[in-house]
């Protein structure tokens, strides 16, 4: 989620199921960066971190058809089950998904706080 003031990023974040943010997960990278490398920073910082956390819910970016081999490094390497959170496809326009308003709602009240 990108803001007029800094285009060209992408923020990782992980919160908890009340919507904190874990702060040691946190990576901001180049917007030209694909989600699933960002994931495996967050990941990997997660794991470290937070030893006892078995299950990620992850945005519909970290994962696709073509490519899920962070689903498969994070069960293998870390762990960690990353249950991708996706819309369904006969919705149109803006729907709230379970799970993943938390960190939206997250990363807008950091965004309106800084700016």
């Amino acid at each position: 989620m990108a803001t007029a003031q800094d285009k060209g990023r992408k923020r990782h974040v992980i919160v908890d199921t009340m919507g904190l943010l874990l702060l040691l997960v946190v990576a901001v990278t180049s917007a030209s960066v694909q989600d699933r490398a960002g994931g495996r920073t967050v990941l990997a910082r997660l794991a470290s971190g937070f030893r006892t956390i078995s299950l990620v819910w992850a945005d519909g970016g970290y994962a696709n058809s073509v490519d899920s081999t962070l689903l498969s490094w994070a069960r293998d390497a870390l762990n960690i089950v990353v249950e991708i959170v996706k819309r369904t496809d006969d919705v149109k326009g803006f729907k709230v998904l379970p799970r993943r308003w938390r960190a939206v709602a997250r990363l807008d009240a950091i965004i309106d706080e800084r700016f």
